[in-house]
């Protein structure tokens, strides 16, 4: 701030650039506020505030915060919106905007694409609009303001909650502390918005998919050397061009097309989303799409030459081993199996996946190493290792009070929930870790298929999974959908409260599972008896039943009788709202459970004492 007043942000690129140029007073001073806001107020003698010469909260740009305000003053002119950067890497202004209805004092939040209808929020009340259902925990309070000088929408949240929406640069809306996303679509084969217009030579069921490829022939590839084109754009070229299969992000900072292309659209069913780099990452910190690549040699040396004492488990994908980087940062490296077909798979499907999201209830994927035959992916570090090493321990799970069971179970509902479909499909408790603080973090995102928003169920000849957690119709049938992982889900709830493995068998006399012994004392009205006889000292009636309660709601044998993950996180978190009576549970019976291969046709059955891990055929 000069002498005149005048708040300036200075660059190395050139002039400073004014920021309150048309107000200066000499008395001035320029205040952080703890709402956020910037603000530079002109003093009288006394050092008492004059008059707002300028404020940060009169410039929105990504993200509005509590006390910001959305809409328009009229009697000036002046626009408060939000508008996405040009990517994730770029702050420039990019395609998407969120505005303020305007129109018939609707109540509504308006998400426009390059000026077109997007996404409309529904209208709104004091803390709830129709097409965000996930904000009805209480924190949100909304206000509209409309009078003779402005119209506009602000919120608020208790003293002490941190909260900010953001728009990101792909046109989902979220407040990434409270774990909220919404979006639209832009006729990507997904759906038809107003004024959408769908391409004659597309067709409903055509779609994008993220797939990592080696290599294109340059011959059929299109450059489009514009700079202020956003991933977004590319998709919208890309499908309105009909010989386009596919296309890159030109740069390594997520701007510009490279649009591939084919002359024989129709033996293409489907249209591919290239999904990498076309610059190669081979040094050591060197990132394509936020993902450091990293050499053999240096991941040779942080696990001593993948030494036993440092390996940390074996599974399906290969042996895990921990490591420690040069600057003390540990680590666990995920070493693909050379002789594992599948395992190729598998890395290529994390790699795509995880390099997309992030989640704090995701093991965080640190980086690769990719050199000749050798693959692999590295982590941070779980000092806790993971969920089943306390929960099945009966003087270790003692360490797990309600309060901490509680937040593992959120935590772990919040990580199924995300702005990507993730279908897991080996969601159990050896897949939970733990770190420092307990909190918990889904891994071996080996077997995933990441769905678009409208995407139908799907069906696979290759069934990967756990029996125990697998769901009825994935188990014996091979089909799998989001419903199929809130299943898993609904088996770790009851594995949480109880302190019991699913694979173990419970009343002796009829041969029951986990989930099947859980339905029988809930319509005994025994639900108490399932809890985890640990857990009597610190734990509440009303909570444990109702955990009980979701848990057998997400096991329902159908996939329609089962609820979405936003539905189950709304039961976990608000208390007041009413559950639906659950249907008998899947594999409550004898004859369910011998029929999916859970139990031999005898009468008698030796009770399970490890859990059955289904993979390809495949040696390894």
């Amino acid at each position: 701030m000069d002498e005149d007043g005048l708040l300036k942000i200075l660059h190395g690129g050139g002039s400073p650039i004014p920021l309150n140029a048309n107000k200066t007073a000499p008395n001035s001073i320029a205040v952080l506020e703890n709402s956020g806001n910037f603000i530079v107020k002109e003093l009288n003698p006394d050092r008492s505030i004059k008059r707002i010469l300028w404020e940060s909260f009169d410039y929105p740009t990504d993200t509005l915060l509590p006390g910001m305000k959305l809409g328009m003053n009229t009697k000036t002119g002046k626009e408060w919106k939000l508008t996405s950067w040009l990517s994730e890497q770029v702050a420039a202004p990019g395609g998407f905007s969120l505005e303020w209805s305007l129109a018939n004092d609707t109540r509504q939040l308006v998400m426009r694409y390059r000026g077109n209808m997007y996404w409309l929020s529904g209208v709104g009340s004091a803390s709830q609009f129709q097409n965000i259902a996930v904000m009805n925990d209480g924190d949100y309070k909304f206000s509209y303001i409309s009078n003779e000088n402005e119209s506009y929408f602000s919120y608020s949240v208790p003293n002490g909650t941190i909260s900010r929406l953001v728009l990101s640069s792909d046109g989902t809306l979220g407040d990434y502390k409270k774990l909220i996303y919404v979006g639209g679509g832009i006729c990507f084969g997904y759906s038809f918005e107003p004024g959408c217009v769908q391409n004659s030579c597309r067709t409903r069921g055509q779609k994008f998919e993220q797939r990592l490829v080696q290599c294109l022939d340059p011959r059929a590839l299109q450059r489009d050397d514009n700079w202020n084109t956003s991933i977004g754009d590319c998709w919208t070229k890309c499908w309105s061009n009909c010989s386009c299969v596919g296309f890159y992000s030109y740069s390594g900072n997520g701007t510009g097309c490279l649009l591939f292309e084919t002359g024989d659209q129709e033996s293409n069913e489907e249209i591919a989303f290239v999904f990498g780099d076309t610059k190669e990452a081979r040094n050591d910190g060197k990132k394509g799409h936020d993902v450091k690549v990293f050499s053999f040699p240096s991941i040779v040396t942080a696990t001593d030459n993948f030494s036993t004492e440092n390996k940390l488990g074996q599974g399906g994908f290969g042996p895990v081993y921990k490591g420690k980087l040069p600057e003390g940062q540990e680590i666990a490296v995920k070493r693909l199996s050379r002789s594992s077909r599948q395992g190729l798979v598998e890395f290529k499907n994390e790699l795509i996946l995880i390099a997309k999201l992030q989640h704090m209830n995701l093991v965080r994927l640190l980086g690769c190493c990719v050199e000749g035959d050798e693959k692999m992916l590295i982590y941070e570090y779980m000092p806790n290792k993971s969920l089943d090493f306390f929960l099945f321990d009966p003087k270790k799970r003692e360490l797990l009070d309600w309060k901490c069971r509680c937040a593992i179970i959120e935590g772990i509902a919040q990580g199924l929930y995300s702005r990507l479909r993730i279908i897991h499909r080996d969601l159990k408790a050896s897949n939970i870790l733990l770190d420092s603080d307990m909190n918990p973090k889904i891994s071996d995102f080996g077997m995933p298929r990441v769905f678009g928003w409208n995407a139908a169920d799907a069906i696979t000849q290759r069934v990967v999974g756990t029996y125990g957690y697998m769901s009825p119709e994935y188990a014996m049938a091979g089909n799998f959908s989001e419903k199929s992982d809130v299943y898993s889900f609904g088996v770790l709830m009851l594995e949480i409260v109880s302190g019991q493995k699913s694979s173990g068998i419970y009343n002796p006399e009829h041969h029951l599972s986990l989930v099947g012994y859980a339905w029988e004392l809930w319509r005994e009205r025994k639900g108490l008896e399932l809890m985890d006889s640990s857990l009597v000292e610190s734990h509440s009636e009303h909570p444990v039943l109702r955990c009980i309660h979701v848990g057998l709601l997400c096991v329902q044998e159908f996939p329609v009788d089962r609820h979405t993950m936003s539905d189950v996180i709304s039961m976990l978190i608000n208390e007041s709202l009413p559950l639906p009576i659950p249907k008998q549970a899947a594999f409550s019976t004898q004859r369910q459970l011998t029929e999916v291969g859970l139990l031999g046709g005898g009468k008698e059955s030796t009770p399970a004492s490890a859990t059955v891990t289904i993979s390809e055929m495949d040696p390894r």
